[in-house]
């Protein structure tokens, strides 16, 4: 998993499991004799120190790190029994950078960032799930309209995804636009024993045919919805479905969202042509206005 972390740009990062009783979030296991006071407590999250870590830096004069972290947490259960676990955590975005040369510099947005956490998980052979998710724990960390929880297929929770909460960037003197998760790390691990991670992928001979489809949908649906019906009913040519722009705006109907996909279709064995390919799009178009009443856009 070090190498996937790394082939994205981050950095790994090394801290202290011994912390202070911090503002941000709740530290409940104390030491009964510690040797620093500043180092009193077991940490429950990875993310305050790699926050503090970028802000020292930034006061420093160095830019912000993009970095991850494996670390070991602690909590407690109801029975007041201590509860250890590895995870694996890190920092994403707040730097200015150029997709090309003729483009002004911009920074990482929220798709963007969960384009890279998705290409992580992609290159572990795992699949996810995203689901919406208001911050408890984490309330005063991350954002509280922008935050996701990442479930394995199974359903079992891998973890938190979020934008940086903006009162706690303003706080600590950095950038609103930093994108943190935290993930359960043993549980990837016993994913990752369980699938045969694949080291070499045979590529098609064959071009592909990229076709766009816009529609308007109610937003309460699911892009992740949407995507397994498209994948159910693409056949063995979908290779790939990418959510390429989400719209709300004044064209577009209150309680509903404008979405735009890209989706790519290859064969192994033939040279596909554009009207098979025209064919199973109408098909496409078809079951989704009959599953969830979208109207297409041209």
């Amino acid at each position: 998993m070090t190498n996937c972390l790394i082939s994205l740009g981050l950095n790994e990062l090394i801290q202290y499991s011994l912390v202070n009783e911090d503002e941000y979030i709740k530290n409940e296991i104390k030491l009964i004799n510690p040797l620093v006071k500043d180092y009193a407590n077991l940490r429950s999250s990875l993310l305050p120190n790699i926050l503090k870590s970028i802000q020292k830096n930034i006061n420093q004069g160095n830019s912000i790190i993009e970095g991850f972290e494996y670390g070991h947490v602690f909590s407690k259960n109801d029975l007041n029994d201590i509860h250890e676990l590895e995870n694996v955590a890190g920092v994403l975005g707040g730097i200015q950078t150029k997709e090309s040369w003729s483009e002004p510099s911009k920074v990482l947005n929220w798709f963007e960032a969960k384009g890279r956490i998705e290409q992580l998980f992609k290159k572990l052979n795992l699949s996810i799930e995203w689901k919406q998710y208001q911050p408890v724990k984490e309330k005063n960390i991350l954002h509280p309209y922008s935050s996701t929880t990442i479930y394995l297929s199974n359903y079992e929770k891998l973890g938190i995804f979020g934008r940086i909460n903006p009162i706690l960037a303003k706080n600590l003197n950095i950038s609103p636009n930093l994108y943190l998760f935290e993930f359960n790390f043993e549980l990837i691990q016993k994913e990752i024993n369980k699938n045969k991670l694949s080291v070499y992928k045979e590529y098609s001979t064959y071009p592909k045919i990229v076709k766009d489809l816009s529609f308007i949908v109610d937003r309460n649906i699911n892009f992740s919805q949407i995507k397994k019906t498209i994948i159910n009913h693409g056949t063995n040519f979908l290779n790939s479905v990418t959510l390429l722009d989400e719209y709300r705006g004044n064209s577009i109907p209150k309680n509903q969202t404008s979405l735009c996909l890209q989706l790519t279709f290859q064969s192994d064995t033939k040279t596909l042509f554009t009207k098979e390919i025209d064919d199973i799009l109408k098909n496409l178009e078809t079951v989704l206005i009959k599953e969830y009443a979208i109207k297409l856009r041209v």
